[in-house]
């Protein structure tokens, strides 16, 4: 076969690498020359955000029109927050080819540019492209609850407990919400469902650990003492938690084991000390119930004025209603009549041959300077009504902060309250929001602001007293710094939502704001808080002499540690190391609070306020341009 073999051979050869080529050319083209979008959708499904950009911006190359390519370059780039790219995508791609996923994406980028209305806006249209689109909800839900719209949130957070893959995240939001609104059966019943359904919290920012112990607090809070321990039993990392540990002490110590209390209380080292604010995980008692031990604190609290800044219809029969209809401080041709409704009482309203009317609920405010009405007009909606009472001798007359024109006929019979506005009354006038939900609540009959409104719920701290506990479990704010006790009183006495300037003349409302202005309070590193001056059990006192010896006890011309003036229910101040005591240049002695702390009338109309922002007032320079007169 020499030569022609040889040939053979050659020949088969050739055959052979011809049909391994082209196997491999096969094999290979569809990897060499693949459609870079379909990859690149896997990528996306995938969560490789990254490669999903290089496809699509590859697809892109070779068709720069392609409107898939271009969405999935505009979400990808989004994922990875280049938000520019993405947002210049997403025009090219145009609204009409958008759907909810876009537009979510969209609303992130905006929210990273600080673009809040914008994204609202752009979440809004993902809603209502996809109702039930999940990182839209999400993202809603959470923004809601920045804003304190607390109850819009629950709504949006229902929603996406629905959705499935979501269960667990929508129910812990849920938790969370009705955490804020003091609800423990709702955070009860929601962490039930979202432990059960997902042990682990897949993709929530509450972890497994941290909702036991919210579950096992709103527990407690019910007098649940036996669920509340079931909730850590056989669940790894509870074993060495100092707060695990403080939790069982109070189940047990609601179960009266008191030796088991004992010993888990001494096993959470200390946790709780640190913390003085801190409200017990407990039910509440109601301020009567306080009076049994604290008598003469009880007493004067019930006298002060926070006591009573809280009325139901039916507690309103003592307030003076008007003989006649009462023209509208604004337009004389729109009358109002407030009239007694059996045990209620209602308002009607004429206007410009418009009847209207409203049942009362709710009275706000101690009488003292004046009373607010609240109530549901005949389609159920909450109004803030159009007439408050005040206290300064002109009777009835515009409730403040409503238009001296309202938008439209309607509200004249009083301003729109959402859920979240009555909320916020009823939240810094009563020990909780409960108060006006819960007929059933101990705290109920208070009236106003109780105890536990700065105590915290009571019933750990009745049972620890009778059992000799070592720990009296209760909030204590005597025990908490300066700094944590102006926090406490700025719950209520500063703007709920945004900021206040020095320049705003209505800054003076918010006592708790301006004094974190003064140079007292900084210059002395924060040495200076509310109860310095002020016992919180009883009325302030109104003697310039009471309060200028408090001044005094710091800027004076003696030397040595300055520490001020004691009285009653107050806490006395001494100044940090190396803080330079001055004493006034003009006057040492007298005159701290006319000069410093003056009487500012016009803020709001019928109500004077002490300027807490403490400095130099001058007419001239008045930064409010109010008047200023001696506080008595």
């Amino acid at each position: 076969m020499g030569r022609a073999g040889k040939r053979i051979r050659w020949g088969l050869g050739l055959a052979m690498a011809a049909v391994l080529i082209g196997a491999g050319v096969c094999w290979a083209w569809p990897r060499l020359f693949a459609d870079p979008l379909q990859a690149g959708l896997a990528a996306y499904r995938q969560g490789n955000w990254q490669d999903a950009s290089l496809l699509s911006r590859q697809r892109l190359n070779r068709d720069p029109n392609d409107p898939r390519a271009l969405q999935l370059f505009a979400r990808s780039s989004a994922r990875l927050e280049r938000d520019e790219t993405a947002q210049s995508s997403y025009r090219r791609l145009g609204a009409a080819a958008m759907r909810a996923e876009d537009f979510f994406l969209l609303a992130s980028g905006l929210l990273r540019q600080r673009k809040n209305e914008l994204a609202w806006g752009a979440l809004e249209m993902a809603q209502r492209i996809e109702p039930e689109h999940p990182e839209t909800l999400h993202e809603m839900a959470r923004l809601l609850t920045q804003k304190d719209e607390i109850e819009q949130a629950i709504s949006i957070a229902g929603l996406l407990a629905s959705v499935p893959g979501w269960e667990a995240r929508g129910q812990v939001m849920l938790a969370l919400l009705h955490k804020e609104q003091d609800d423990p059966d709702g955070v009860a019943a929601a962490l039930k469902v979202a432990l059960g359904h997902d042990p682990e919290l897949h993709g929530n920012s509450t972890s497994p650990a941290s909702a036991r112990k919210l579950l096992a607090r709103a527990l407690l809070e019910l007098e649940r003492p036996a669920d509340a321990r079931t909730a850590f039993q056989n669940k790894p990392g509870t074993g060495t938690d100092p707060e695990v540990f403080w939790l069982l002490s109070r189940a047990y110590l609601q179960e009266g084991s008191i030796s088991e209390a004992t010993d888990a209380f001494g096993r959470s080292q200390g946790y709780g000390i640190s913390r003085p604010l801190d409200p017990e995980p407990a039910p509440y008692v109601g301020a009567a119930r306080c009076a049994e031990c604290h008598r003469a604190i009880h007493r004067m609290q019930q006298h002060s004025r926070h006591s009573k800044t809280f009325h139901r219809a039916s507690e309103l029969g003592d307030l003076a209603l008007p003989e006649h209809p009462v023209a509208d401080p604004f337009d004389t041709e729109v009358l109002h009549t407030l009239k007694r409704e059996g045990s209620g009482l209602s308002v009607e309203t004429n206007a410009r041959g418009r009847r209207m009317q409203a049942l009362v609920d709710f009275a706000f405010g101690s009488g003292d300077r004046g009373l607010t009405l609240v109530g549901r007009d005949e389609a159920g909606a909450s109004r803030e009504l159009r007439l408050s009472h005040y206290n300064d001798g002109s009777g009835w007359d515009r409730t403040t902060g409503q238009p001296p024109q309202p938008a439209n006929i309607d509200s004249f019979l009083g301003k729109p309250l959402s859920p979240r506005g009555v909320r916020l009354c009823v939240v810094c006038h009563t020990t909780s929001p409960r108060a006006a939900r819960d007929s059933a609540w101990p705290a109920r009959d208070d009236h106003g602001i109780g105890c536990e409104h700065c105590h915290g719920p009571g019933g750990n701290h009745i049972k620890a007293v009778e059992a000799h506990f070592g720990d009296l479990a209760i909030a204590r704010p005597k025990l908490a710094s300066a700094s944590q006790v102006v926090a406490l009183c700025a719950r209520c006495h500063s703007p709920r939502q945004g900021e206040v300037s020095p320049a705003d003349k209505k800054s003076v409302r918010f006592q708790a704001t301006t004094l974190t202005w003064s140079r007292c309070y900084t210059q002395s590193r924060e040495a200076l808080s509310c109860v310095t001056c002020h016992n919180p059990h009883r009325d302030a006192e109104t003697s310039d002499s009471f309060y200028e010896a408090k001044c005094l006890a710091c800027h004076s011309a003696s030397s040595g540690p300055a520490i001020t003036a004691r009285s009653p229910g107050t806490h006395p101040v001494t100044l940090p190391e190396g803080v330079r005591r001055v004493a006034c240049p003009v006057d040492s002695t007298r005159g701290c609070i006319s000069c410093h702390m003056p009487t500012v009338t016009g803020a709001v109309p019928h109500t004077p306020f002490t300027d807490h922002n403490i400095g130099v007032h001058r007419d001239i320079a008045n930064p409010r341009g109010l008047s200023t007169v001696p506080s008595n």
